[in-house]
């Protein structure tokens, strides 16, 4: 199954705390085929002030059902530190199932476009990106999703060598 997973990191080494979630997935059943630039963005609907993320959105595939891939997600997420102390609380790695080959599934715990795709910069941003042609379920393009969504909380964004990140496969990274 083709799918769009979120990711995102606003304490610690962000950049490595990407690389390390991005390397983890392989050996998690879920395949990276695409990956959008890396992008810094200001915290949104956050409770307290927080630290700027980077943000990212990769292609993947896999042969994970939705809610096992929810599942190995929040697995990755465990292993590399991330605590949920409160609602929004800052993370070192956010892993967000954005969507999935055309399916809808609202089940308590995974919902499925995500809910605010259409709506957040750091999410339509990069996914334009990697798929500005994708129909999503309002029947709009990517692309002409992008053209009403503020870029105002996006603050940079570096390009992203696939090869770099694809090195993990072969040489994973223990700290």
């Amino acid at each position: 199954m083709k799918g769009y997973l979120g990711l995102g990191s606003n304490i610690g080494n962000r950049l490595l705390n990407l690389y390390r979630a991005l390397c983890s997935m392989q050996s998690h059943g879920i395949n990276v085929v695409r990956m959008s630039s890396i992008y810094e963005t200001l915290p949104v609907d956050c409770p307290l002030p927080q630290p700027n993320y980077l943000n990212m959105v990769v292609m993947i595939e896999t042969g994970l059902e939705p809610l096992d891939l929810l599942r190995e997600c929040k697995g990755i997420e465990r292993s590399l530190g991330r605590e949920r102390p409160y609602k929004n609380a800052p993370r070192i790695i956010d892993i967000d199932v954005l969507l999935l080959n055309g399916i809808m599934l609202d089940t308590p715990d995974l919902k499925v476009p995500h809910p605010h795709l259409e709506s957040r910069a750091f999410v339509i941003h990069p996914l334009a990106e990697i798929s500005p042609d994708l129909v999503l379920a309002s029947g709009n393009t990517v692309a002409d999703v992008k053209k009403n969504v503020k870029k105002d909380k996006i603050l940079a964004m570096w390009k992203v060598r696939d090869e770099g990140f694809r090195e993990c496969e072969e040489n994973s990274y223990h700290s």
